[in-house]
Formats: C-alpha cells, structure tokens, sequence
C-alpha cells in the first residue's frame, strides 16, 4: 500500500504545495495548483519524469511533468474551436494544465483533484464541465484517471489526451516497442503504414523530432540504454486510438503520449467525444500496465482478486471495482520468468514460474527442469525441477499441477517432494478434480510432430489409480483450462457471457 505525504516546491521564488504517493522504492509527486499535473515519479531517487528548468516555476504552459490534455490535444486550425457560429481562441492542448485544480481528497488510497469552469475557461470554452483526476501508486505502476462530466444543458465536444515527458539520455539511446497501424510526421493527408519498428529520429534542419500515429495498441514501450530507464504506457484503446512521440533536441526528454484526437479534431465531425447533458467518461492511462493476464484467483473475503501479469513478471491485487491494491514485482526484464498460474495451497497463495530467468523470454529452449512453485510472499521455491509448470490445483494437503513440457501431471507434498506422476501424450495444461475422476487438457504441439496429437483433447483418469477412463478429442489445437461447472449450469449461456465480457487489463501501468 501507498502512503501520502505532504510538501512544498519552491524554486526561482515560486511555491507550489505538493501531495507525494509513496510504496516501497517508488515515490510519485502532483502538484495540484500547477495544472493538477503530476510532475515526478522516482525509483529509489532516480526520477522518470522530466522538468523543464523554470518552466514549470512561470506562468507559462508547463512543457513538463505530465500535463493533461484538455478539451483539445495539439494547436487547433488558426487556434480556435468554432462554437455555434463563434470563434473561440485556444491553447496548444487546451486549458486543462493552465489553471489550479482543487484537492477533493488525498489519503494513502488515491489522490483525486477536480476543475471546474471558472471565467477564463468559459472565454475559450463556453461549456458546463466537471473533470476529475485520479492519481495512485502501487508499486512501479502510476495511474492516471481522468473523467469528464457534462454539467450543462448542451452537449459537450472534446478530445483528451496525456503528455508525459519522460526523462532520457539521449535520443539515440531510446528504442521504441510500438504498434500501431499508422505512423507519420503530419495529421493531414493520406496516413502511410508504420513500420515493423517505429523510430523516432532528428530531423534534419528541425529543432524537434515528432510522430504521429492512429491505430495504437496498448501498450506503448520504450528502453533508454543510456539511463537503464524502461517506460511502459498503457491505456484504454476505447478511448486512446492515436499516439505521439515528440522530442526537442536541445532537452533531455521524449514524450510517449497516448490521444484520443488530433490538434483540429474537436472542428471536425465525428472526430472528437461528445457527453450529452448528465453524461460523464473516464480515460485511464498509466506508467506500467499489467499485460498478457494468464490466471486470476478470486479471495476469500470478496476483496477483489490476484492476477497474473505474464508479461511483466508481477501478480496484482485488484480490487472489487478493478483498482489495484498491491503488486508483487518480480526481476528480470519483461516476460523472463513467465509467471503464470495461482492457487491457494494452505495459507498461502502460490504461483507457477519457467524458471528464474532475467532476460525476455530466455525460457525458450532452456526451461528443462528450470521451473518452480513459490509462494507470493515467500523467497525461496516450494518446489523445483519442473518444466513448464501449470495449472495448480491444491488437493487436501498437496498440490496437483501440470508438468506441461514434460507431458505429464505431478503430486508434490509442501515438502516440494513428488508422491505420484502420470506421463501423458500431449502438452498436459488445465487440470479439474472430479468426484470420481481427475479431467486433463492435452494441447497438440505447436510444431507438427510424427505421432503427435491431431487436436487437443480431454483425457479423464481415475480418481485413484490415474488410469485413463476415456478421452474427447476437440476441434482446437491447445488447451489452456479445464473447469468444472455446477449441475444446471446452461454452458451455451455462459459461454455467451464470457466472449461478451470485456475487462481493461490496463486500468493500471
């Protein structure tokens, strides 16, 4: 859990007060009278963010921290928004990180700040609103929230966006992990089609270096060899379709940012959002996302439940509104170890890993024996010398799991010792305990093999002995769980409610 501690920046005669979120090495400051903004996040003192030097101390539209884009991102066509008939000037990116915003509440939860009109908003944008931004800190993963109301009896057009200004070595030492559909220099004109890998790069005779891309898939990432900086941004694709990546050469900063519209869109028809009256919308971005979700274990007490973030070797706490709670990082780059299934086993909540590797996915062709059990909290394995474990499954005081890599399933005592294995024909994932028969997924191999399975299959073994009772095969190549449902359960219905079922696995970084 975070904590909130309070303070007071002052520099070059300004002071601004400062609400700070801590959790173990990670600390993360806003300042809510500089447009509500966040402007640093550090790992054990090293800060992540970048401030303009007496920039963010003037007047002056902040070119720093992590400004939010409001209700227009970029400089629209002659600077201004046309209203009814009415032109009306407007700042690069609006007026959101222009003006105080006001503390409605700070805890050791969340930070959450709010703006509403006042006479300079309504000289440049003559509507009713209500904005609310939500800062928290767990662990390594800042979140940005921002929702917007319509207070008024008018329908409210905007675009939103976040610009953050990520402290860099230099450019040349920065690579980009992004995908995305487009990639361009302009918003104007035919968009061509970003490349494999999307480079930012100085532009010859310019005196900063820009791309602008539309199709944008969550998350955007990228390693700075120079500082050992690696930055991930995720963001709601709903809401964030387009993403920009800018860079002054005579600064030591790149901004990766996630936009819902371009510089003219709220002009434009069917280009920008609109809440009718009493509507509102919420758009999250955050530092560090939790991505590729192998398994989730529900608690006990109806308190949320843990997930696994293959991809960033870390599970999550979320809670019952899907706000993370705590988060357990692990080292290594991202998708080393492949952490990817929990269970409860006694009182502790355990998690299967390839193996304690530290660079991604070095697992591959090297996890032969490597993997292990380990519980959440603990520090050494419960139990080694797997590979490619899966699918826990405590039964009473041992537990059950899928040797996978070695086709087989295993028990194992909390002593990490094995009492029993079954050797199968397939890449054993998805384990589900009968009353009178153990059920095991096998999965066909991923490359062809003589004598291989065809399809994945059902194999059901006897509860006692593990002999296999019969076997279903099944029009799918892999299998990744098997569950059993309680009599009367309609599975047409339930499946029906499963591919409709959409959770933002993001609502974090």
């Amino acid at each position: 859990m975070s904590t909130l501690t309070t303070g007071t920046y002052e520099k070059y005669g300004a002071s601004y007060k400062t609400l700070t979120l801590t959790d173990g090495e990670y600390a993360f400051t806003v300042t809510p009278e500089k447009g509500g903004m966040a402007t640093s996040f550090t790992k054990n003192g090293d800060e992540y963010l970048w401030l303009r030097d007496k920039n963010f101390e003037s007047t002056d539209r902040p070119r720093c921290g992590i400004p939010i884009l409001f209700p227009n991102c970029g400089k629209p066509d002659d600077g201004v928004h046309h209203f009814n008939g009415a032109a009306y000037p407007i700042e690069v990116h609006g007026l959101a990180d222009l003006v105080p915003w006001q503390v409605k509440s700070a805890d050791d939860t969340a930070i959450e700040l709010t703006l509403t009109p006042n006479g300079l908003t309504k000289f440049v944008y003559p509507f009713d609103f209500s904005l609310t931004m939500r800062y928290t800190l767990t662990g390594s993963t800042a979140t940005l929230a921002l929702t917007v109301a319509n207070t008024g009896d008018k329908a409210l057009p905007f675009s939103v966006g976040f610009h953050p200004y990520f402290a860099a070595s230099k450019l040349d030492n920065v690579a980009f992990d992004i995908d995305a559909a487009t990639c361009s220099e302009s918003a104007k004109g035919e968009q061509p089609a970003a490349p494999e890998t999307i480079t930012l790069t100085r532009k010859e005779g310019s005196a900063d270096s820009i791309r602008l891309m539309t199709g944008v898939k969550s998350p955007m990432r990228f390693t700075d060899s120079g500082n050992g900086h690696k930055v991930t941004v995720s963001f709601d694709e709903s809401v964030f379709t387009n993403g920009v990546l800018w860079q002054q050469d005579a600064e030591s900063f790149v901004c990766m940012e996630p936009w819902n519209g371009w510089a003219n869109s709220v002009n434009e028809e069917g280009k920008h959002e609109v809440l009718e009256p009493d509507e509102a919308m919420t758009s999250m971005a955050a530092a560090v996302h939790c991505a590729d979700i192998h398994d989730v274990l529900w608690r006990d007490n109806g308190n949320g439940f843990w997930m696994v973030s293959t991809d960033h070797n870390e599970v999550v706490h979320v809670d019952a509104d899907f706000r993370p709670v705590q988060r357990w990082a692990f080292p290594g780059e991202l998708d080393s170890m492949h952490i990817n299934c929990l269970a409860r086993w006694g009182d502790e909540v355990v998690f299967s890993a390839f193996g304690a590797f530290s660079e991604r996915r070095a697992y591959k062709g090297a996890s032969a024996g490597a993997g292990f059990v380990r519980a959440l909290e603990g520090v050494e394995p419960l139990i080694t010398g797997l590979s490619q474990p899966h699918s826990l499954k405590p039964w009473g005081a041992d537990l059950l799991l899928a040797d996978s890599e070695k086709r087989s399933i295993a028990l194992f005592d909390r002593q990490g010792r094995e009492k029993k294995r079954k050797v199968l024909d397939g890449y054993t994932r998805g384990i589900a305990i009968g009353r009178q028969a153990l059920f095991v997924g096998l999965s066909a191999s991923r490359t062809p093999e003589p004598g291989g399975l065809a399809s994945a299959t059902l194999v059901a073994l006897d509860l006692h002995t593990w002999d296999e009772l019969g076997r279903l095969p099944l029009p799918a190549r892999e299998i990744y769980e098997v569950l059993q449902l309680p009599p009367g359960v309609d599975m047409a219905t339930l499946l029906q409610r499963i591919a409709a079922l959409h959770i933002n696995p993001y609502v974090y970084e």
